[in-house]
């Protein structure tokens, strides 16, 4: 679930982890390329890391009508990872999901 709002004071904006008081978001800055194929989004994109762990099983993800757009680049994607792995609110029982997609980024 991304957002385009900022919910944070303007001068920590950057490319990556941002913590603000009890905010903590992931953050894509606008027209900076994160996909494999050249994928941006067009305007500073937000993923907050309270309550956005989701887990789907085949039957439920089918029923999206979810349009693919590019895929992120291995860099993002540890990034993005990283920043749920580290986050203080994430379940114990999502940590060693994290670890195990983090290792086989790495490998």
């Amino acid at each position: 679930m991304t957002t385009s709002k900022m919910y944070f004071d303007v001068s920590l904006l950057k490319h990556s982890i941002i913590q603000d008081r009890n905010l903590s978001i992931y953050c894509f800055l606008k027209d900076k390329i994160i996909g494999k194929s050249g994928f941006c989004f067009h305007k500073n994109t937000f993923i907050s890391h309270r309550f956005n762990i989701h887990s789907f099983d085949n039957n439920t993800l089918s029923s999206f009508d979810i349009e693919y757009k590019d895929c992120l680049t291995k860099k993002e994607l540890l990034g993005l990872v990283y920043s749920f792995y580290k986050y203080n609110g994430t379940q114990r029982k999502y940590k060693s999901l994290f670890e195990k997609i983090l290792s086989d980024l790495t490998e």
